[in-house]
């Protein structure tokens, strides 16, 4: 008898179990794009589409730069390394980390920036029409050591011939914290 009851009960269990994994709602159709329940209890559409959330509406990959190509900016620069550029909006953010604390040294760096930045700019018209400042940030060892900002105008007229190098280094230096 003390056999059966064990039999029974472990039958029971496998049944729920299996009965858990086989599906739902009776129907077996699994679509994630069909009505769900909120938790108010009212149904409403879903347009989960088994992504991560992080687009934002671009067709653009997130952080791509219309008219710039990344793999061609390198900086000619000793103590600067570029680590990350990221795009938000009409702001490109570039994140770089120096060798060298020296605030004065880096801001004399800033005509070499303007060259390179140039010569990474592959379709001065999309660029221009996307993006409307790169916004910098220098780091020693995670601590800031300087920001400063550069106008996309300011790049196009340059390119242009319509303003100088040190003209452009110059319009830079005033932003720079």
């Amino acid at each position: 008898m003390e056999r059966r009851k064990i039999l029974l009960g472990s039958g029971a269990a496998l049944a729920t179990a299996l009965a858990g994994c086989s599906g739902s709602e009776g129907s077996g159709d699994d679509d994630s794009d069909d009505e769900t329940k909120s938790i108010t209890g009212s149904e409403t559409e879903s347009d989960d589409d088994g992504g991560n959330g992080d687009e934002n509406g671009d067709e653009s990959a997130a952080g791509d730069v219309p008219g710039f190509d990344e793999s061609a900016f390198a900086l000619e620069s000793e103590t600067l390394t570029v680590e990350s550029i990221d795009r938000d909006g009409e702001t490109v953010d570039i994140v770089a980390e120096s060798e060298t604390t020296n605030y004065e040294e880096l801001l004399d760096e800033l005509g070499s920036f303007v060259d390179d930045i140039d010569a990474a700019v592959v379709d001065a018209d999309a660029f221009e029409d996307e993006v409307e400042t790169l916004a910098w940030v220098v780091d020693h060892d995670g601590m800031k050591v300087v920001s400063f900002d550069v106008d996309v105008e300011w790049l196009i007229n340059y390119r242009n011939g319509d303003r100088s190098r040190d003209e452009v280094a110059s319009n830079v230096r005033e932003t720079a914290e």
